[in-house]
């Protein structure tokens, strides 16, 4: 080794860490200054007169590692060309004395040749610099931007494709720095993205909302709205038009921890709010219509039994308010006992009607005897079980009373008149033995015509007081075993002697025999078959059946007269009710004839319907449980 002169052994040990290379074939290492020796861990013994190989042998533990190769290439670069050459960052691991492990290590290196006076490289002066720390800190700060870019993708990508209205609003001039789809859709034609917030929707300019901005932008608080009115126009120069919003604004803060934006969070609440208000409308409508009619609204959840009542619900049982638990078995114990068994059938029944319609008398909480109409429509759930029932209930005490008081003057008058009509009728019938056959044809005429009308005053006065009896629940009822079709064959031949003017036609007459009220049901016969001759005066053809269905017995009569126009259909089965735009022989009855049909057929256990068509004919049915004797 060749002997440093001291003044540049002191300047050497005042640089870098340094080696002086023999540029042989080896790279033999002639001096290492002390900041060598400290950076690498190792001693003269180590280094000095060593190959650069044996010196840093490579980490066997790296087998993709070409440490040496690629300063060994350097070194003979700078033997070759004379001129300084320099290894970039450059991984090399060092042995860690007396020890067979590595330590890994970044560096970087200059090589310098030193010429002799004959221009040859006598020296090669190899400054390093271990920038591991750097590296390493590098190198995380990379990985930490990375990961912050990765993060900066996916909140980009959940804000973009979240179902809410999102923006970033920057700076204190509320630029729109992003705009999500949703918050984009609700202005579909207009330009947003990179304009300041008055500027791209001017008219919000003195709306409320650009203080609170300010102040959120200024204060960094928080700011939530709960269905906030805007007037926006959703297209460019379109109308503006009402925008309700549910947000959020929050601020945003840059790395300084200052705010550098607002982000905003929304949904438009413009439908909810106006369906909501219209709810709300509808409701206080109702409310005024319920406190100011005569009518107790009730909400029953059939589950729980438990029941919603207005007050006036409450007054009508007699309470003085609606705060008491109003429950099914309340309603109950209210009804007499009198009334019970229709009443639960009623209840029961309507969850195949889906209606529930019925009246019945209450003793009132105050003891008082009031009679009640309850109406109200069931509600059934997805699997078709019924969950509520919603419906009013009225007092219908004195309405009952009235109609007492009619039935009972009904009642007198019908039987105060059947004395006199029966006298008329003997007087009558006598008169007519009288004249025989004596040849006064015009008297004998008046005769047969009066006689017609004794008729039909006998068969309204009989249905008047079948009316009464049918609403007292006292109309007579006796049952026994009859042949069905011997009896329609009787009645209508009996019919047809009395009318002239139709052809009475039996089509079908099954042999079947019933356990029934035999004169309630030719009483229901005879009057739909002279319905049909009334209401069919141009036609002269009335047909009759008889047929078996399944269990049933079913009887029909059809004519070809006018028909029944449509607004009256629901109505033929009430009482008093007479069908318009009939002949003049229509109007000699009081209507009742159906009515009572209708209260005889369904206490026999059977059911009366029809079909019509205006200006063609009417068909009636009335079907009977069959009883085979």
């Amino acid at each position: 080794m060749q002997i440093i002169p001291a003044g540049i052994e002191k300047f050497l040990q005042l640089a870098p860490p340094t080696l002086i290379i023999q540029p042989d074939s080896a790279f033999t290492i002639l001096y290492a200054n002390s900041a060598f020796y400290s950076v690498t861990g190792s001693k003269p013994i180590d280094l000095i007169g060593k190959s650069f190989i044996d010196a840093f042998p490579e980490n066997p533990g790296d087998m993709e590692s070409e440490n040496f190769k690629t300063v060994r290439k350097s070194f003979e670069e700078c033997v070759n060309t004379k001129i300084q050459t320099d290894l970039p960052t450059q991984k090399y691991d060092i042995p860690i004395r007396g020890t067979d492990k590595f330590d890994t290590r970044y560096w970087q290196a200059l090589n310098t040749p030193v010429l002799n006076p004959d221009g040859r490289v006598e020296y090669i002066v190899h400054v390093t610099i271990d920038i591991t720390g750097v590296f390493k800190l590098a190198k995380k700060e990379h990985i930490a931007f990375e990961v912050s870019e990765t993060k900066r993708h996916e909140l980009h990508t959940l804000l973009m494709e979240a179902p809410g209205a999102i923006c970033i609003l920057e700076g204190p001039e509320f630029i729109y720095e992003l705009v999500n789809p949703t918050y984009q859709s609700i202005f579909p034609g207009r330009k947003l993205l990179k304009k300041p917030l008055i500027e791209a929707l001017p008219e919000m300019v003195d709306h409320p909302l650009i203080n609170v901005l300010k102040n959120v932008y200024s204060n960094g608080e928080t700011y939530e709205g709960k269905e906030v009115l805007t007037r926006v126009a959703r297209q460019e120069n379109s109308s503006p038009e009402d925008i309700y919003w549910t947000f959020i604004y929050k601020p945003r803060y840059d790395f300084k921890k200052n705010i550098d934006g607002i982000l905003v969070f929304g949904y438009e609440v413009t439908e909810q709010v106006l369906s909501k208000r219209k709810v709300q409308e509808s409701e206080e409508r109702l409310k005024l219509a319920v406190e100011n009619t005569d009518a107790g609204v009730f909400d029953t959840n059939l589950v729980t039994e438990k029941t919603v009542r207005s007050l006036k619900h409450a007054h009508i049982y007699g309470y003085p308010d609606n705060s008491e638990e109003w429950t099914l078995d309340m309603v109950r114990n209210h009804i007499i006992p009198q009334d019970k068994d229709k009443a639960n059938e009623a209840y029961i029944r309507s969850f195949d009607t889906g209606i529930l319609n019925h009246s019945f008398r209450i003793k009132r909480n105050d003891g008082e005897i009031r009679w009640i109409n309850t109406t109200g429509k069931i509600v059934f759930n997805d699997t078709s079980e019924p969950v509520r029932i919603i419906g009013t209930v009225i007092d219908i005490t004195e309405r009952k009373e009235l109609e007492r008081q009619k039935d009972e003057f009904i009642s007198t008058v019908s039987h105060e008149l059947k004395t006199p009509i029966t006298s008329i009728k003997a007087y009558a019938q006598l008169l007519q033995r009288e004249l025989g056959d004596k040849e006064n044809f015009r008297n004998k005429k008046f005769l047969e015509r009066m006689s017609i009308q004794i008729n039909r005053l006998e068969h309204l006065i009989r249905d008047l007081l079948d009316v009464t009896r049918v609403d007292s629940g006292k109309l007579e009822f006796s049952e026994s075993v009859f042949n069905f079709s011997e009896m329609v064959s009787d009645v209508i031949g009996d019919l047809q002697l009395i009318t002239p003017t139709h052809d009475l036609i039996i089509r079908e007459n099954h042999q079947v025999s019933l356990k029934t009220d035999k004169h309630r049901i030719i009483q229901v016969i005879t009057n739909l078959v002279n319905n049909a001759v009334t209401y069919s005066s141009h036609a002269k053809t009335v047909y009759i059946s008889l047929v078996e269905d399944k269990d049933f017995v079913v009887f029909s009569v059809e004519d070809f007269g006018v028909g029944i126009p449509g607004e009256q259909v629901p109505f033929i089965f009430n009482r008093f009710h007479q069908a318009e735009n009939t002949n003049d022989g229509a109007g000699l009855n009081l209507g009742l004839g159906l009515y009572i049909s209708k209260e005889i057929i369904t206490r026999a256990g059977g059911e009366i319907w029809f079909e019509s068509k205006p200006g063609k004919g009417t068909t009636f049915h009335f079907s009977l449980p069959l009883k085979r004797t």
